[in-house]
């Protein structure tokens, strides 16, 4: 028995010896550990520079018109197919008249043949939700919105109108409009000549000169001075307006080589480019730096 108490004892003591000095190793491990955490945060560093030039794009400019009386009807950046119409002219005020009678006759007709074939029943929530659209349309002077919103509040009306009165009215009137749209369409025959686009594009009504000084061509040509002095062409000019093609633009501006060449660095490393201009655009517009001209007294012509 004394033996086996013995042993027992020893085994015991050799166990505890060596936990002791396992959690003592791991202790001075632990304490000398060179290792060290902290939180770290990550963010995004901006560099501006300011830079003053030119948006250059591929503009086709629209013959202009002398006779008679002009209307455009596209609105300032909305895109145009090839062939579509851009402007009416019209002989005289009378048929211009016409032209408006007969505008608003098509919108009756197509706001009742509209109420006739859409379900009868119209919630108050909806025509509700669009006296507030049209309301806030006006309210941010938004008229053209405001036109289209009263349009559509009108059918709304017109079709709660006719779930309730029938649709015998509707079609009764439907008959005399398209009666009426009829020798109103006769009258106006030759009355009136279109402008169509050759072309298909972006619709604007400012001829500034600068379509034909300022294209895509002309950016490899461009030195610092010749941009700065740079001006419109006083023979290009017309009152129908033009046609912005593609859809690439650049923006051309002079600024120190050295800047340029740390552009042209940043670039190489991967390093996002963006333009941010003071009025006109409200976001930032992703770019590459396309090309750097040659240096003149110091400075280049960068062109985004």
């Amino acid at each position: 028995m004394k033996r086996n108490s013995f042993g027992t004892k020893a085994l015991l003591a050799a166990i505890s010896l060596a936990l002791l000095v396992y959690f003592g190793v791991q202790g001075v491990r632990y304490f000398r550990d060179p290792l060290t955490t902290t939180l770290a945060y990550t963010y995004e560093v901006e560099e501006s520079v300011h830079l003053s030039g030119y948006v250059v794009r591929e503009e086709q400019v629209l013959p202009g018109e002398s006779s008679g009386l002009l209307q455009l009807l596209r609105e300032e950046g909305e895109r145009v197919s090839e062939g579509g119409t851009v402007a009416a002219v019209f002989a005289d005020q009378a048929s211009l008249d016409l032209q408006t009678e007969l505008a608003s006759l098509e919108n009756r007709i197509e706001q009742l043949q509209y109420a006739q074939e859409a379900a009868l029943g119209v919630e108050i929530t909806q025509i509700n939700n669009s006296i507030l659209t049209y309301r806030a349309a006006l309210a941010a002077d938004r008229l053209q919105d405001a036109e289209k919103q009263g349009d559509a509040l009108r059918t709304q009306v017109m079709k709660r109108d006719f779930s309730v009165s029938g649709t015998e009215d509707l079609k009764t009137q439907l008959q005399e409009l398209q009666a009426q749209r009829k020798t109103l369409q006769s009258r106006a025959a030759g009355s009136v000549r279109r402008i169509t686009a050759p072309v298909a594009g972006l619709y604007s009504a400012v001829v500034d000169g600068y379509e034909t000084v300022l294209t895509p061509e002309s950016l490899e040509a461009l030195t610092p001075s010749s941009l700065e002095n740079l001006k419109a062409d006083g023979t290009v000019s017309s009152n129908v307006g033009k046609l912005v093609l593609g859809d690439t633009w650049y923006y051309a501006a002079a600024m120190p080589a050295a800047q340029a060449q740390e552009l042209e660095d940043q670039q190489a490393d991967g390093v996002s480019l963006s333009l941010r201009f003071t009025k006109g655009v409200d976001q930032d517009l992703p770019v590459t730096l396309h090309s750097v001209g040659a240096e003149e007294n110091g400075r280049v012509v960068a062109v985004f």
